[in-house]
């Protein structure tokens, strides 16, 4: 793909500047151009590091090991523009991981660093909240559009749980809760 204006501040740190247009992003559609084009990322030929989405396919994980460059992996539940805030995955050298956080807040964004276990943080805790409220609902407990009413009132969630499940999808879903139950 090729790169696209971006949100990136090049008055971002030294440390970001210096990969400015050479981080590669690995993620499934759409997820990767919008990542990609907020970050001002490279074609994948030119990086000298690469992002890849921690709740992507499996051969989104596989690319990003083919490229041959050092992986960040990153967590973002929906959209990036749903999201003020990215997980980065620990695992990756510090330095690398520091040009991601750096990359990620030139772009506007707050990054939280986070183990590498199943299901990172927020994939863990929206998937469990997603699958409740369509219990609920499907028990008869009250309806889809109640419970993000609910949820959104009670609090002060951005969008309902029913409402969080649709714009992440089902396919998504089923890969965070892959990723809760997985050994690896």
């Amino acid at each position: 793909y090729a790169t696209q204006p971006s949100r990136v501040d090049l008055r971002c740190s030294p440390r970001a500047r210096a990969f400015h247009g050479e981080i590669a992003v690995f993620a499934d559609e759409p997820l990767r151009d919008e990542v990609a084009r907020a970050l001002g990322a490279s074609s994948k030929e030119n990086a000298r590091l690469a992002l890849a989405d921690a709740y992507g396919s499996e051969s989104v994980r596989a690319a990003a090991v083919a490229s041959g460059v050092p992986i960040v992996r990153f967590g973002i539940v929906t959209r990036l523009g749903d999201q003020s805030a990215v997980e980065i995955v620990r695992g990756a050298s510090d330095s690398d991981i520091a040009v991601a956080r750096d990359a990620f807040a030139a772009a506007g964004y707050g990054t939280a660093l986070v183990r590498d276990v199943r299901g990172l943080f927020l994939g863990r805790v929206i998937a469990a909240i997603v699958d409740e409220a369509r219990a609920a609902v499907s028990e008869g407990v009250t309806s889809a559009s109640d419970v993000d009413l609910a949820m959104r009132l009670g609090t002060n969630y951005p969008r309902g749980p029913i409402e969080w499940g649709d714009a992440i999808g089902d396919e998504r879903l089923a890969r965070m809760r892959r990723a809760l139950t997985d050994i690896e």
